[in-house]
């Protein structure tokens, strides 16, 4: 990676809903342009508005993180950094300061998308847990 990323989710505006969705896909496509691996276009997807059709989402996104994990481009840590980033500072935020980790980590996976390769919801939290123990 040739420069740190900075991750905007601190700028949160309780009137807009968007701004997770805004700023993860702003941070896809700057770690795209940078190191032009496609798992960051597939980041990206899971933020975007399918109209209801949410296999479509998950199809491509599949496909995507499928076909660039043959090259490996993309470095792991880096998305779980981004990822433990987004966690705390949703905590911060008072409507979440009192939820359980289940239930944030939760709302991360089904309600942002936000997926690694062949997890469940209880494997993400559980992988979360200890991601946030060793950042």
């Amino acid at each position: 990676m040739k420069k740190p990323f900075i991750n905007t989710a601190h700028g949160w505006s309780g009137g807009d809903e968007n701004t997770v969705n805004r700023t993860a896909i702003e941070l896809s496509l700057e770690q795209f342009k940078s190191i032009n691996d496609p798992i960051c276009l597939a980041q990206i997807i899971h933020h975007l508005d399918f109209y209801g059709i949410d296999e479509a989402k998950e199809v491509l996104s599949d496909f995507l993180i499928k076909e660039s994990r043959k090259t490996q481009k993309y470095n792991n840590a880096l998305r779980w950094k981004n990822v433990c980033d987004m966690y705390r500072r949703l905590r911060k935020k008072e409507e979440w300061s009192k939820a359980s980790h289940i239930a944030l980590s939760n709302y991360m996976y089904h309600d942002l998308g936000i997926r690694f390769t062949s997890d469940t919801d209880s494997k993400f939290s559980e992988t979360l847990r200890k991601q946030l123990k060793k950042t």
